[in-house]
C-alpha cells in the first residue's frame, strides 16, 4: 500500500485535492531570483494575514530575497498580463 500511495503521489502530486482552489499556481510558478519553487501560505485573517506566494528557499532561510507576493496580486497581474498575449500568434507555426 505504500509504494502504491508514494506512486501515486509521484504522478498526481501530493496535497489535498478537493475543496476550493486555492493555488492555481501549484508545480508552475518558480522564485524569479533563484528559481526554487513558489509556496502558497494562508497567515488566516487579521492585519498582516491573507494568501501569499513565497519562495521556498527564502522560506528555509537559505541564499534568495525574503519576500512574499499577496496571492491575489499576484493572480489579477499575472492574468492582465496574459490576457495581452496574442495565443494565436504563438502558435502559428
Amino acid at each position: 500500500r505504500a509504494q502504491f500511495a508514494r506512486g501515486k503521489r509521484r504522478i498526481e502530486g501530493g496535497g489535498r485535492k478537493g475543496g476550493a482552489l486555492r493555488n492555481l499556481f501549484t508545480h508552475l510558478a518558480t522564485c524569479g531570483y533563484c528559481g526554487s519553487a513558489m509556496h502558497f501560505l494562508n497567515k488566516g485573517v487579521g492585519p498582516g494575514g491573507g494568501t501569499y506566494l513565497k519562495c521556498s528557499h527564502a522560506l528555509r532561510g537559505l541564499d534568495c530575497v525574503p519576500t512574499a507576493w499577496r496571492y491575489q496580486d499576484f493572480e489579477r497581474s499575472f492574468f492582465l498580463f496574459v490576457k495581452e498575449i496574442d495565443l494565436a500568434e504563438m502558435l502559428r507555426v
